[in-house]
């Protein structure tokens, strides 16, 4: 009799699945002509307003530090425009082992970010899209009359997924922000195994069904970092 131990598969699936406010400023009303100090005392009230728009932050690093005690390793950049739009760079890495399987994974992923309030400190909608890869190492047990044996095997799955989140960041004056996000989306998988195994290519190719049959990305982020 023969089973196949895929917990390590199973996490490679679910790996690659699973500020200051702008300044305003405005022209007064004319004074007269024949004032000529109007116009002196408006060039030094021009001056806050350049130091203000020059002081704003429009760059953010993020890391996930609760992943990577888990494993689980994230870093991404974000690049705020006008208007509050923005744009996302987000790289990933986890690992993972125990007694029967191993699996490791990685993933680039590039997006768009708008944030309603016009800056850092504010909530957000967002949309992602990315390529994810991992590889792993699975176990087919065979028991007969003579006892049990286990034979590994490796795979490796791949994942184009995109998707849309909603998130908020606290961003405060000295720097210091911490973002919260969550979203789901769509993911085209590929696995594949070289394992001459008929048992353990049976097992692959369930994977791939189940993988096709809910081809769900879920997105998340728990992250902390610095805004400048």
């Amino acid at each position: 009799m023969k089973s196949v131990a895929l917990r390590g598969v199973l996490s490679i699936a679910m790996l690659t699945v699973c500020s200051p406010a702008f300044a305003d400023h405005h022209e007064g009303d004319a004074a007269a002509p024949a004032e000529a100090a109007a116009p002196a005392e408006a060039a030094p009230g021009a001056a806050p307003a350049a130091a203000t728009e020059e002081g704003r932050k429009i760059n953010s690093v993020n890391i996930n530090p609760i992943g990577a005690l888990l494993g689980a390793y994230s870093v991404n950049y974000n690049r705020i425009l006008s208007g509050g739009h923005s744009l996302l760079g987000e790289a990933t890495f986890a690992t993972s082992s125990n007694d029967e399987s191993s699996s490791t994974s990685g993933g680039v992923e590039a997006g768009y970010r708008w944030y309603w309030g016009g800056d850092f400190d504010s909530g957000f909608v967002g949309a992602n899209i990315g390529y994810a890869v991992g590889s792993g190492e699975g176990t087919v047990t065979t028991t007969d009359l003579t006892g049990t044996t286990k034979e590994k095997f490796d795979l490796s799955i791949s994942a184009f997924r995109t998707t849309v989140n909603i998130g908020r960041r606290w961003a405060w004056d000295g720097g210091f922000n911490l973002t919260f996000r969550v979203g789901a989306g769509k993911a085209v998988y590929s696995v594949d195994t070289d394992s001459k195994d008929a048992d353990a290519k049976k097992a692959v190719e369930s994977l791939e069904d189940l993988l096709e049959f809910l081809p769900v990305a879920l997105d998340g982020e728990l992250s902390a970092g610095f805004c400048f």
